[in-house]
């Protein structure tokens, strides 16, 4: 059976035989939400939106919102016949071309906000497709990470109780264990979505991004 956000917490501390950390059990799940959310790139977390018109900050410009789940985009498409591919280019690069210019290039410039040039018509609907932050389980019953891949939540958030105890021995243990299993889900996913432009593999390694 799947866990689910009261569950993980009674797995939690039942595993590290530490019972009496109720309270804090909550804590321990959201770090392992903010390792996820850093390092994970799986292909349950790729999803697809259309950005419009509607979602433009300011009147005749090119910055519009992001989703509010927005973790790291993989492709922007102008919608069209056919779509077209938009490159990512430096922010230094874009804002030396002209926004009356097609648009054809994109920077993400904050968590938030992207910018194209040029600058889209008010009917063109652009399609992103990105990885999303997993729903908290605060929030949530559960996800469809703790429902596929349950030793990832626990082996971080047991990292996190041991840290806690000052066990750092197995803490160290658990965060082995739990990046790995972050690490070949990455490659599953590198090796099932491909490249954005080619049949190639599309790098997701988080080494480095923790």
């Amino acid at each position: 059976m799947s866990l689910n956000y009261t569950t993980l917490q009674t797995l939690i501390l039942s595993t590290a035989h530490r019972t009496e950390l109720t309270a804090e059990a909550p804590d321990f799940i959201r770090y392992a939400e903010g390792v996820i959310a850093r390092r994970l790139r799986c292909a349950e977390m790729l999803t697809r939106v259309d950005i419009t018109d509607s979602d433009r900050v300011t009147v005749d410009e090119g910055f519009f919102t992001l989703p509010s789940d927005f973790l790291e985009e993989r492709s922007f498409y102008l919608v069209g016949s056919p779509d077209y591919w938009l490159e990512k280019v430096s922010l230094a690069e874009l804002r030396q071309l002209s926004g009356s210019a097609p648009t054809r290039w994109f920077n993400v410039i904050s968590p938030s906000e992207v910018e194209f040039r040029g600058v889209p018509g008010t009917s063109d609907t652009i399609e992103l497709i990105y990885f999303a932050r997993p729903d908290p389980l605060a929030t949530t019953a559960t996800n469809s990470i703790l429902t596929n891949h349950e030793g990832i939540y626990l082996d971080l958030a047991l990292e996190a109780l041991y840290k806690f105890t000052q066990d750092l021995e197995l803490a160290s243990v658990h965060s082995e264990s739990g990046i790995n299993a972050i690490e070949s889900l990455n490659e599953q996913a590198g090796r099932m979505v491909g490249g954005q432009r080619t049949r190639g593999y599309y790098d997701m390694s988080s080494y480095g991004r923790r």
